[in-house]
């Protein structure tokens, strides 16, 4: 990418950014693009521990009761020297992050077992990594913040860490002004610049070939219909489930909804009727699960004639779509 093709993304409106989710795992979430996520961990991780290599795990853990949920995550890697790493990119609601991440990583260990003989040690390591927009934790500075399990003061001995076994790593996209460099990778800054606002990044950065593919990436999504119309709608899911209020998704979603409407398709399908491209047809197929599902049709049939999740299905059934 040259600096004149730059120039013309810095002036596009409404340019996809990789602080949704949908972005985030499409630049970073698969095989074809595990160098990429490879930079991305070792910028935050800085040796602690230096991947070499990692393996695209699945991302839905099916519910195992009744009344469970199903859990999706972001990104599931598995790193080259085992150890199991979860990457969540946070819209919007960053409420009970410990909490959730908890959660995640117990489903992670949910397929590990450990055989007659072994000590608790064949246990993995696990890294959650929580990347958000809006400030997680009011009462602490910096932008990267570490959890890990803690032995408490006492009379007799400091705080002390007990077990680095699991750790949460929150990064705070709204302090980038307040990191320190000297305990994070050299690309730490160029990324997570990408990830807040790829229109404004200093153009030295372009410089730098895993970023640099990353923004021809994201440039070819950002004129793709498809992925175009996919953007739209989970913005407004965004807001739908999490009750989002603010000022700038609200905006973003309006100009993606114009967008959607004026393009269309080239061949003159029009995906969306009232509020962007496809959501007419999402309703369409939402209508068809609720009737499959008043006729008491298995979920796992409903998910292949549809093409709906597991998840999406849950959520029909509990209302929330």
């Amino acid at each position: 990418m040259t600096s004149l093709q730059y120039e013309r993304i810095k002036n596009t409106k409404d340019f996809m950014l990789p602080s949704v989710d949908y972005v985030f795992c499409r630049l970073f979430g698969s095989e074809n693009n595990k160098d990429r996520l490879i930079s991305l961990l070792n910028s935050i991780l800085n040796g602690n521990p230096y991947i070499s290599d990692v393996t695209i795990d699945p991302t839905e853990y099916k519910k195992t009761y009744a009344n469970g949920k199903t859990i999706r995550l972001d990104i599931n890697a598995t790193t080259d020297d085992g150890t199991l790493i979860n990457i969540e990119m946070q819209c919007i609601d960053t409420k009970y992050i410990i909490q959730r991440a908890e959660l995640h990583q117990a489903m992670m260990l949910r397929d590990i077992y450990i055989r007659s003989g072994d000590t608790f040690d064949k246990i993995p390591h696990r890294i959650s990594i929580w990347i958000t927009k809006t400030r997680a934790f009011n009462d602490r500075p910096g932008c990267v913040n570490e959890v890990v399990a803690m032995f408490k003061a006492t009379k007799f001995s400091p705080v002390e860490i007990a077990s680095e076994k699991y750790r949460l790593i929150v990064v705070d996209l709204t302090r980038l002004n307040e990191c320190d460099l000297n305990n994070l990778g050299d690309m730490f800054l160029p990324w997570m610049s990408f990830i807040d606002d790829p229109q404004h990044m200093p153009d030295d950065y372009l410089n730098m070939s895993e970023l640099r593919s990353a923004l021809e990436d994201l440039d070819y999504l950002n004129h793709n219909e498809i992925a175009r119309s996919d953007y739209i709608y989970r913005l407004r899911e965004i807001s739908d489930l999490n009750n989002a209020k603010s000022e700038g998704f609200e905006n973003g979603l309006k100009k993606g909804e114009k967008i959607g409407e004026e393009r269309g398709l080239k061949k003159g399908e029009r995906i969306g009727e009232e509020r962007g491209m496809k959501i007419g047809a999402r309703k369409k197929t939402i209508e068809t699960a609720i009737n499959l599902l008043k006729a008491g049709v298995d979920i796992d049939i409903i998910c292949k004639s549809t093409g709906l999740s597991t998840e999406d299905i849950e959520c029909i059934k509990d209302g929330r779509k």
